[in-house]
């Protein structure tokens, strides 16, 4: 089983629906907004699951340790999500992918216009490397490894 098959499978246990997948504009359209090129990993992403789906039952919107992954049209940069963050000298250039606690920590890549692994980062009292790529944090998350909660342990 693949790891998207996995973080599908493993959301679809909890009651909770992935998004509408991005289309192949859409990821064009992000990459070109913001002069970044996502990783393969993120990219295969969003084309499949593309984050939790919106709902009218909050309850259905994250997991169960309250982590919601935003779908691509959420993703912005740090420096338009929070602008009292604690990374302000890179936060044009980290991307907010996901949340816990409603907002309490946040979940974002490194994006940059070569293509990179996309670094983790838990932003939250500080800044946190939590994974050296996309992929590796969802297999992190998967294995419920509490380094990627917030706050890291």
């Amino acid at each position: 089983m693949s790891t998207l098959d996995a973080l599908k499978a493993y959301w679809v246990a909890q009651g909770i629906s992935s998004g509408d997948p991005a289309s192949a504009a859409d990821l064009q359209a992000f990459e070109a907004r913001y002069r970044v090129r996502l990783p393969p990993a993120l990219r295969l992403y969003f084309a499949e699951l593309n984050g939790i789906r919106r709902t009218v039952k909050f309850d259905e919107e994250m997991d169960a340790d309250m982590i919601r992954f935003w779908p691509l049209g959420e993703v912005h940069p740090l420096s338009e999500v929070w602008l009292e963050n604690p990374a302000r000298q890179d936060a044009a250039s980290l991307f907010v992918l996901a949340d816990q606690g409603i907002n309490a920590c946040l979940y974002v890549a490194h994006l940059s216009n070569a293509e990179t692994m996309a670094p983790i980062y838990i932003i939250g009292e500080g800044v946190t490397l939590v994974a050296d790529s996309f992929e590796d944090f969802l297999d992190r998350y998967l294995a419920h490894d509490p380094a990627v909660l917030c706050p890291p342990s």
